[in-house]
């Protein structure tokens, strides 16, 4: 049986830097949200053998929360307004042989991102205020009503959310892997550019 995508779940989404996630949360809170989790995450991000990485087209990532364990594929992203792609998730009773399993097929880590997250419920969106090792901190503000067309001004809402909890700068259309990979790449090429200069100083 193939599977159609198209008729998967969708992640669909807004992200924003901010300014301060202790004062995006009190105004989560002020708005009329309600605080429906907290918890610390580990995601590795895994290369798929068969296919060039690709993050923007399609990612696989294991989860770890406290007990919890999900595998989850990402389909490509839309060009929109929003972050708009397929999302297939699923529980692991036993993630240790399930990364075996992975690994055994020829998967390989590409990238961990670890973040605490706390999550907010407000009318039809979640809130997710996320503090990022190695990037900082984030607002994503996801539209729950599966099924719902978005239409501008669910859009323009989930924007305006954002910038009511502090939203700074441009909105966001990378994913965390991507922009600790990109920050990876940065480092590396700043520390060739030193090598290069120490080596023809001497």
């Amino acid at each position: 049986m193939k599977l159609n995508v198209r008729n998967c779940p969708r992640e669909r989404e807004v992200k924003f830097t901010i300014r301060s996630s202790k004062l995006a949360k009190e105004t989560a809170l002020a708005l009329g949200a309600s605080i429906v989790g907290r918890s610390h995450q580990m995601d590795r991000y895994l290369m798929n053998p068969c296919r060039k990485t690709n993050l923007a087209r399609e990612a696989l990532r294991l989860r770890h929360e406290g007990t919890d364990h999900r595998l989850t594929y990402k389909g490509p992203r839309r060009r929109s307004a929003v972050t708009d792609r397929p999302e297939i998730e699923c529980t692991i009773g036993d993630p240790l042989s399930m990364e075996e399993i992975l690994t055994r097929l020829g998967f390989r880590k590409l990238v961990d991102v670890r973040k605490v997250r706390n999550i907010y419920e407000l009318q039809n969106f979640r809130i997710c205020i996320d503090v990022v090792q190695d990037l900082g901190s984030f607002s994503e503000i996801e539209y729950c009503r599966e099924g719902r067309k978005l239409t501008r001004k669910i859009t323009t809402r989930m924007t305006r959310l954002a910038r009511e909890l502090g939203a700074v700068g441009p909105r966001i259309s990378r994913s965390y892997p991507e922009m600790l990979l990109e920050k990876e790449k940065r480092s590396l090429r700043s520390g060739e550019a030193r090598n290069a200069s120490l080596l023809g100083s001497t």
